[in-house]
């Protein structure tokens, strides 16, 4: 079984540094898409903005407006200066914040250090991994199997008293647009599900569907392009060159 950080390296990190390489100057990429789960008549527009301040972290930030206009930002963090690995989903009206931290053992700081070390370890499970869960200021730490097979029951209840209802339910109905499927799967596998009583992570109503960019969507959350990304959409748009799903 592969080291956990190995893993997720170089399922989701990896390609962002791929870009990287081509693309030397630019710290920040984005990207828009939609997402519909017809079941529970769920329709989402997201942007995601992937950003590499420097070598050693990489941040994903989505945001996410569903048809009723609920707005939420969703944040995966990669620090191997830290050995941490975040994820977090803010509501932007309610201010509410949940967020789970993982924690590796490994003393790297860079991709490339961390992954020889994670090579040459012993297999750590992600089940082993502690994971500090943390929901409007209360936190509390477990290791992944105790969160996800209900023995940190307690904890979690603790946790889920200092959320609203109206946020949980929010993180429910993102539930099903992760799912097993489509970018947003690691949310769903390493934090909803570690929090939320429903603990299965289904089906989804499939993979992210690109869309053209939308930078007043950006702008409102507040995430403006800068002035470098505006023309670059305007220099495909001449171009007559296809919009939708476009890196910028």
């Amino acid at each position: 079984m592969r080291n956990a950080f190995v893993l997720i390296c170089l399922t989701v990190v990896g390609a962002d540094l791929c870009q990287a390489q081509t693309q030397r100057n630019q710290r920040e990429w984005r990207q828009h898409f939609t997402i519909e789960y017809p079941p529970a008549k769920l329709a989402y527009r997201i942007t995601k903005i992937t950003e590499m301040p420097v070598e050693s972290l990489t941040r994903e930030l989505y945001l996410v407006e569903d048809g009723n206009g609920d707005r939420l930002l969703l944040t995966h963090v990669y620090d191997l200066a830290e050995q941490t690995v975040v994820y977090e989903v803010l509501d932007l009206e309610t201010k509410e914040v949940v967020r789970a931290t993982t924690h590796y053992p490994y003393k790297s700081a860079t991709l490339r250090d961390t992954l020889d070390e994670a090579r040459k370890a012993a297999p750590i499970p992600n089940e082993q991994l502690d994971v500090t869960l943390e929901l409007n200021g209360v936190l509390s730490t477990a290791k992944q199997s105790e969160w996800a097979s209900g023995a940190a029951r307690d904890a979690r209840s603790s946790l889920r008293r200092a959320a609203s209802s109206r946020f949980l339910e929010r993180l429910e109905r993102l539930r099903p647009i992760s799912g097993s499927r489509g970018e947003l799967t690691l949310f769903c596998f390493s934090l909803l599900q570690l929090v939320l009583y429903e603990k299965e992570c289904a089906d989804s109503g499939g993979p992210l569907q690109p869309a053209a960019p939308d930078c007043s969507f950006d702008a409102e959350f507040p995430y403006p392009c800068s002035d470098q990304q505006k023309q670059k959409i305007a220099t495909a748009k001449a171009a007559g060159k296809e919009l939708a799903g476009m890196l910028y």
